[in-house]
């Protein structure tokens, strides 16, 4: 596993634990309300009854996940790396018997094994039909 897999599994547990989530959206935001024309922070997105996703504010019962910038632009970019990192599906197992191969959000379980052991038959039986006489071409 990469450092970058592993501060990204790290990151997600705290994400969990203080959002509910391990891969929340992202936005700017202000942690003061002092006027300033640009935000000073980037947060998880609250999706609840009570919560804009567009509302620039924190308030007492967000997340602690809460990051100061000093530059809007900079927590613009961090707020698209995160969003865009919340989209990357874990690696496969090493063990995966397909190599990860999945469509998109698909992780690994038992079917993956289901998969490659019909993958595998199927390959025998044209290997066995190519075999014969006048087998397939």
């Amino acid at each position: 596993m990469s450092t970058l897999d592993n501060a990204r599994k790290t990151a997600r547990e705290l994400l969990l634990a203080d959002t509910g989530e391990t891969r929340p959206m992202w936005r700017q935001c202000f942690t003061e309300l002092n006027g300033a024309e640009h935000p000073n922070a980037i947060a998880p997105v609250r999706l609840d009854d009570e919560h804009d996703g567009d509302d620039p504010t924190v308030y007492v019962c967000c997340p602690d996940s809460v990051v100061e910038v000093e530059s809007h632009v900079l927590g613009a970019y961090l707020v698209e790396l995160l969003n865009t990192d919340a989209e990357i599906t874990d690696p496969p197992p090493a063990d995966c018997p397909l190599g990860g191969l999945h469509s998109p959000g698909v992780t690994c379980d038992s079917r993956c094994h289901e998969q490659a052991a019909a993958l595998q038959r199927l390959t025998s039986l044209r290997a066995e039909a190519e075999a014969r006489p006048g087998g397939a071409a």
